[in-house]
């Protein structure tokens, strides 16, 4: 039998009219408790990666464990950024196979019918997104690292797919991992979110840019933007089944400016 440890987390990618914001809350959870780690890596001077899924799997016969959030480290420290591809959905396919590899060996001493019943259900493991500016212009490309099975044969295959659904070039906002919170402020018959804190300008700028408004989208607006979404999810997560500790500051903000550098900040209040 093999256990999962979520690796949980509050990512989101601002692309606005003047660069990319990517925000990150650092709290990880695992049965040791709550610690504090990057989940973010800087793959080039234009771009920047992030992890999002489960931390780490362990089979509970065995003891093997394969943690990927360690790979994704790992990954980031050695990684020679002049050999990566090009090209924002080639890096995300790139690191996302470096995890792949992993996880197949990991898997490949766990009993088949073990790993198709854990994970028919349940079948994506991390998502790796890659954000930044390449040749197209800016972006942010998402693939999922998912596990197939087929139980009829008690088979399985682990496979990377994109996820369009997070995948996106125009301005805007995407959030991963614990966004429900955020998500809420769409509907406004949801006061799950008090109507107090949906007047606070910055929350309904933030609501607007979610629902696809960037009108006042910027790279200096969008850190604060992310503050008040970490905020809220922490606040009022309870109400949406969100344990407290899941998403929790300090938060790491990476802004990579339509010109110039990248620059890597830590905000350790709201």
């Amino acid at each position: 039998m093999t256990l999962a440890l979520l690796f949980t987390t509050l990512i989101g990618v601002f692309i606005t009219p003047d660069g990319i914001v990517v925000g990150s809350d650092t709290a990880v959870s695992s049965r040791a408790g709550q610690s504090m780690r990057e989940k973010y890596c800087v793959t080039g001077p234009r771009a920047v990666s992030t992890l999002q899924g489960v931390y780490e799997l362990r089979d509970t016969e065995t003891k093997a464990t394969v943690a990927l959030y360690d790979h994704f480290r790992e990954f980031c420290a050695k990684i020679d950024r002049t050999q990566l591809p090009p090209t924002l959905r080639g890096q995300a396919q790139f690191i996302a196979e470096a995890l792949r590899t992993a996880l197949d060996t990991f898997l490949e001493d766990v009993p088949a019918v073990e790993v198709v019943r854990q994970y028919s259900t349940n079948p994506i493991v991390a998502r790796i997104a890659v954000s930044g500016y390449d040749e197209h212009g800016p972006g942010s490309v998402v693939v999922g690292l998912g596990i197939a099975t087929d139980r009829a044969t008690n088979r399985w295959e682990t496979q990377i797919r994109n996820i369009s659904t997070l995948t996106f070039e125009e301005c805007g906002v995407r959030f991963h991992g614990q966004e429900v919170v955020i998500l809420s402020l769409r509907s406004s018959r949801d006061l799950r979110v008090p109507k107090p804190e949906r007047q606070k300008p910055d929350v309904e700028k933030l609501r607007s840019m979610v629902g696809g408004s960037c009108s006042d989208a910027s790279i200096r607006l969008a850190p604060r933007l992310f503050a008040e979404a970490a905020r809220l999810t922490v606040a009022y997560g309870k109400g949406f089944g969100i344990q407290p500790g899941i998403v929790n500051l300090p938060l790491d903000i990476i802004v990579i400016p339509k010109n110039g550098t990248l620059d890597v900040s830590r905000l350790n209040s709201w």
